[in-house]
């Protein structure tokens, strides 16, 4: 499952968030698209979430599939 990098701008600020990610996934394993379905609210993560996603690798498949995946944004402690 894809993980994002936790945005610099928003380092040391207290904020975390949640993106959920539309991805199509081709047969070939790689997204063809990528779409936020639910905002985290700020821009940085749902853009990092979208970067994380369409880089990401998936099993490839005989057939297109919709998969939808949040991604985590939480700062370590």
């Amino acid at each position: 499952e894809p993980q994002g990098v936790f945005p610099f701008t928003l380092l040391d600020t207290g904020i975390e968030g949640r993106v959920g990610v539309q991805v199509l996934v081709g047969t070939d394993g790689l997204a063809k698209s990528v779409d936020v379905v639910e905002s985290s609210g700020h821009a940085a993560f749902d853009t990092e979430a979208v970067r994380s996603v369409s880089r990401s690798r998936w099993q490839p498949m005989p057939c297109e599939a919709v998969v939808r995946v949040p991604i985590d944004f939480k700062q370590a402690k």
